[in-house]
């Protein structure tokens, strides 16, 4: 993400940023990394709009991460 970061950093002023989470990478229920276990971001594959908004609402604040957001439940 540190990339993502920069990149939005460095041209927030002269463009809008849009973010979509679509699916989990290695959730619980399917391939599960070691890191995931590490990093305590541990979750099943998202299968309502809800679940899938309250799964970013927790990256976006866990990792402080700094693309604003719009979120729908």
């Amino acid at each position: 993400m540190g990339d993502v970061v920069q990149i939005y950093e460095d041209y927030k002023d002269h463009a809008d940023f849009l973010t979509v989470y679509v699916r989990e990478a290695h959730p619980t229920d399917e391939w599960q990394m070691k890191s995931n276990l590490k990093d305590d971001v541990c979750y099943a594959q998202p299968k309502t709009l809800q679940q899938r908004v309250i799964i970013a609402n927790d990256f976006t604040k866990r990792f402080k991460f700094p693309c604003p957001s719009e979120s729908t439940t």
